[in-house]
């Protein structure tokens, strides 16, 4: 899949950014533990991810955003930074993945719901599906 980059894409330069939104947002100095606690992070990834032990993501950068309720344009203008266009693609994918969980499980779990989901992308079921609705 060309779209991602497979999780590999590196959002390292944003963790200070991020810390003075969220200290901004929760109005203490505090804000480290509130926010990764409301995101659903483990207090002590946020030290693993400035020493690089752990890779700092499209995932946690989505789970912390969203802890502090703002979109990644909001977050870019009030941070003053931009991310590149491969981070927005994982994050795009990252938001996608997160707001279709329940639709990507049944997909997981059903395959009948599966192959008629892949039967979408089919030019000729697709085609058969406008000529159907155009009749009714």
């Amino acid at each position: 899949m060309d779209f991602i980059n497979n999780g590999k894409e590196s959002f390292y330069e944003h963790l200070g950014p991020i810390l003075n939104c969220a200290q901004k947002f929760y109005d203490t100095k505090k804000a480290k533990g509130i926010m990764c606690k409301n995101a659903g992070i483990e207090p002590q990834r946020w030290s693993e991810f400035v020493s690089g032990k752990k890779k700092f993501t499209a995932y946690y950068v989505w789970k912390i955003l969203q802890s502090i309720n703002l979109s990644t344009r909001e977050y870019e203008e009030a941070a003053r930074v931009k991310f590149t266009n491969e981070q927005r693609k994982e994050l795009k994918y990252q938001k996608f993945v997160d707001n279709k969980k329940g639709l990507i499980i049944r997909m997981m779990e059903d395959p009948e719901f599966l192959k008629a989901v892949e039967g979408l992308e089919d030019p000729d079921i697709l085609n058969l599906n406008v000529r159907l609705l155009k009749k009714t």
